[in-house]
């Protein structure tokens, strides 16, 4: 606990006393933080007065619930903050009105950050901004840039929120020991749920529910995976899927967008495996993770992670482990730096790691343009190269 407490960003007053007649805590606009929407941060509970919180991906934005406050009488807006040492970056305040309901620069509050390691009373001057008058509606706060922000030192990712919030969240506990995972403070390696209103959610739900639990073979990932079905506007492996892979008994449970933290969500709190014993688990997740966020040491222990959780839940399946695609939407030199690290995780009995690289590529070594539409998707002749890389070893280890 000591390591987590020495990364930790701590903001917001928790006295809940007004600093002066003209201005007010954050805490103070809406103190039930289950209400607030967070993006790119998950909330992992309460402890020793505070809520702890890990950066997944991104700049942390919280939104409050709608407000009703007077600019006009509040110019400061008020609260604590800690944040690593070195870190050199600003945050800042967004807001709205009933007038102008667009969150734009035009309504953008910027304030200094103070890196020291040391807790800041921050007072900031939301007068500024000439906008900020009559009634405000609600309030964006942003409490650092993550651009350059510990993007090589997950350990930096966590936050804490003052007290004002604790109320409404459990306390704080490493739940996944059951699942074979050890405390960790690697974001790529912590499940990381879907947002309650979000297409991800309704996917997975929807998925869940008509899942064929008798399957003999799990296909696990993000689009790429999610895209050997059909689609009503993107190329897709349908065709092959129908004629060789249902078949062969099997169900896709790949959700457009995962990263290795979500993918570990299902498989765990999800419970997304509950019920089904497969022969066969094929993996290929991480290459959202390094499009946006994460070292390749991160992305493969959140790939990692997800095995050891796959052979904790269901010991008697075998793993194909496929390496991250030769796409040119990523970046190809941290890709390649994820499929070294999780080739070796491989034993060749009950884990097997496949990189498919060679099939896309041309022979002048280039990436094959006509694999991909996007630079990421496949195409249909994409999703012909997996399948006849692929499919050799896959009948192999379903013989075994």
């Amino acid at each position: 606990m000591k390591k987590i407490m020495m990364c930790l960003l701590a903001f917001m007053a928790v006295s809940g006393i007004w600093a002066d007649d003209d201005s007010v805590e954050l805490s103070k606009l809406q103190n039930n933080f289950a209400k607030w929407q967070i993006v790119f941060a998950n909330k992992l509970g309460s402890k020793d007065g505070y809520i702890q919180m890990i950066l997944t991906s991104g700049t942390p934005m919280f939104y409050t619930p709608e407000i009703s406050i007077d600019a006009d009488k509040i110019k400061y807006l008020t609260f604590k903050m800690k944040l690593p040492d070195k870190i050199k970056l600003n945050g800042n305040i967004l807001f709205i009105t009933p007038d102008d309901k667009k969150w734009n620069d035009e309504k953008n509050v910027v304030f200094e950050c103070f890196s020291d390691g040391e807790i800041h009373d921050y007072k900031v001057d939301m007068s500024k901004n000439k906008n900020w008058k009559g009634p405000v509606t609600q309030i964006r706060f942003t409490p650092v840039y993550l651009a350059g922000f510990g993007a090589k030192d997950d350990s930096k990712k966590y936050l804490e929120l003052g007290d004002g919030f604790t109320d409404t969240l459990p306390p704080y506990s490493w739940k996944w020991k059951e699942f074979g995972l050890d405390q960790t403070c690697n974001p790529c390696a912590i499940p990381v749920s879907y947002l309650d209103n979000s297409g991800q959610k309704a996917e997975f739900e929807n998925m869940k529910a008509l899942r064929n639990t008798d399957a003999k073979i799990v296909f696990l990932g993000d689009s790429i995976t999610y895209l050997w079905q059909s689609h009503p506007t993107c190329q897709n492996g349908s065709k092959l899927w129908a004629e060789k892979y249902v078949p062969m008994n099997v169900q896709n449970c790949a959700i457009c967008g995962d990263k290795t933290e979500n993918l570990l969500w299902q498989i765990t709190d999800g419970k997304v495996l509950d019920g089904m014993k497969p022969a066969l688990f094929v993996v290929l997740i991480g290459i959202n993770n390094v499009m946006t966020d994460g070292s390749a040491t991160s992305i493969a222990m959140g790939i990692k992670s997800i095995i050891t959780v796959l052979q904790k839940t269901n010991p008697d399946a075998k793993i194909l482990l496929l390496g991250l695609l030769p796409t040119w939407a990523a970046d190809t030199t941290k890709a390649q730096g994820v499929n070294k690290i999780i080739s070796s995780f491989a034993d060749n009995k009950n884990i097997i790691f496949l990189d498919m690289k060679k099939s896309f590529l041309k022979e002048d070594g280039k990436v094959d343009t006509s694999m991909f539409y996007d630079g990421l998707h496949l195409t249909e002749k994409g999703y012909s190269a997996w399948d006849k890389a692929m499919m050799p070893l896959l009948q192999q280890l379903l013989q075994k």
